[in-house]
Order: structure tokens, then C-alpha cells, then sequence
């Protein structure tokens, strides 16, 4: 009776771990950051204390490490965004833009911080005429 128990026991321990096997073996792992979609995002970027300013803009892959991201939707002029991994680093509008590219609920998202340099419209000492601005952005897919 206990060897009929125990060898119960052992065929329900081996389905067990066949079946997380297969289970394991046939979900499939999609590089998120190599497979980020070409076309029209929506671009949001906040200097730090103010408010959110939207900028459409366009998604353009060179190759796989190189990408286009600007509101005019031409390539071939820049500038370029390099991807390592998951991480992006580049010049977004203007603005020097760090990075990381994510997938929510089906969305692609490059979200990060940001700097550039603002004219404060003074002449020079004791006023500089530029300072820097940091801030975050988001680009979200359609």
C-alpha cells in the first residue's frame, strides 16, 4: 500500500516538472528593444517646474543600433539616437536624450531624462546668456 502511495507520488512529481519543461520551452522571448516599431510616436518632454510640452514625432531605424528620432520624419538628416540594449542615448529636438526603451501593455515607450542649453536673453556678465535645462520625456507608439 505505501509503495503504491509512493510511486503515485513520483509519477505526479515527474508530470509536474514535464509539464513546466514544455511550458518553459515554448514561450517565446521577444527582444523588445531590437523589434521597436518604425512610424509616428508621441513625443512628451517636461523642463523640470514646468509644464508638459507634445511633440509628434517620427521613429526611423538605420540599423540595429542607430535610430532616428525627430518631428520631421526625414532619415537621412539625423540626428541619431545609438541603442545599446534596452538603452538609447542621442540628440531628441534638440535636447541630449538618455534612455530606455520598454513594452507596456503592447506600447512601445522610450522614456528618460534630458539637457540643453536656453538663451536667458542676457548679455553676457554678470548674466550668462545660456544655462542649462534638464527634464524628462516619454515617446509613446500610436
Amino acid at each position: 500500500m505505501l509503495l503504491k502511495l509512493w510511486d503515485m507520488k513520483k509519477k505526479l512529481f515527474y508530470s509536474t516538472v514535464l509539464l513546466i519543461l514544455i511550458f518553459i520551452s515554448g514561450c517565446k522571448k521577444e527582444k523588445v528593444c531590437g523589434n521597436i516599431p518604425e512610424g509616428l510616436y508621441e513625443g512628451w518632454f517636461t523642463d523640470y517646474g514646468a509644464s508638459s510640452v507634445y511633440i509628434p514625432l517620427y521613429v526611423s531605424k538605420i540599423d540595429e543600433n542607430t535610430l532616428v528620432i525627430n518631428s520631421t520624419g526625414e532619415s537621412s538628416y539625423g540626428p541619431f539616437v545609438k541603442r545599446d540594449g534596452c538603452s538609447i542615448g542621442g540628440v531628441i529636438e534638440g535636447k541630449s536624450c538618455l534612455g530606455e526603451v520598454q513594452l507596456k501593455k503592447g506600447n512601445y515607450l522610450i522614456k528618460g531624462t534630458y539637457s540643453y542649453l536656453a538663451n536667458n536673453g542676457g548679455q553676457g556678465n554678470p548674466n550668462p546668456q545660456y544655462y542649462e535645462v534638464h527634464g524628462t520625456f516619454e515617446i509613446k507608439s500610436n
